[in-house]
């Protein structure tokens, strides 16, 4: 029932997601030109770039903000993009790449917590690019590409003009 009320909100308030979303849309991808990680120069995090931050928050913002505009009120990540696509806002193929980033994102970083653990480190969401297979760097580079894709989606669909982002 509160879902339903939320959604009706929403409706009632476009303006709403559409200020979310110009937030989100500041988040820039970590790739640079020729595709290259763009990590933390200096301090404690040299060398590292956030998961988290770069990754699975805006897949995961992007992918509420649309759930929000199109009705949908399941509330897991997965089911969200799959009900996306049966509304036809994402297509089949940026729904098998945004499944795939998501869950890479969270593969390397359960995999980067369970390495903090070993070495008596607190948890974090950084890991260095340079530590990864080539493989592992490959699907990684593709998981940002789909965010940035679902971003421009975002960013079409609550039709937030770049001249507003914060």
């Amino acid at each position: 029932e509160l879902k339903s009320h939320l959604i009706k909100m929403i409706r009632e308030n476009p303006s709403f997601l559409k200020s979310l979303a110009q937030v989100i849309m500041t988040v820039p991808m970590p790739l640079g030109f020729f595709k290259n990680f763009i990590v933390e120069k200096n301090g404690k995090y040299k060398n590292t770039l956030s998961i988290k931050n770069y990754g699975l928050l805006p897949l995961t913002a992007c992918t509420k903000l649309l759930s929000f505009q199109n009705g949908i009120i399941q509330t897991n990540t997965l089911e969200r993009i799959k009900r996306l696509n049966k509304k036809k806002v994402v297509k089949i193929d940026q729904t098998e790449f945004l499944e795939q980033s998501f869950e890479t994102f969270l593969t390397l970083k359960i995999r980067n917590n369970l390495s903090d653990k070993d070495r008596g480190r607190d948890f974090s969401n950084r890991i260095d690019p340079a530590a990864l297979t080539t493989r592992q760097k490959q699907l990684l580079k593709e998981a940002f590409l789909a965010v940035s894709e679902l971003q421009k989606t975002t960013q079409d669909m609550l039709k937030v003009d770049k001249q507003n982002f914060l």
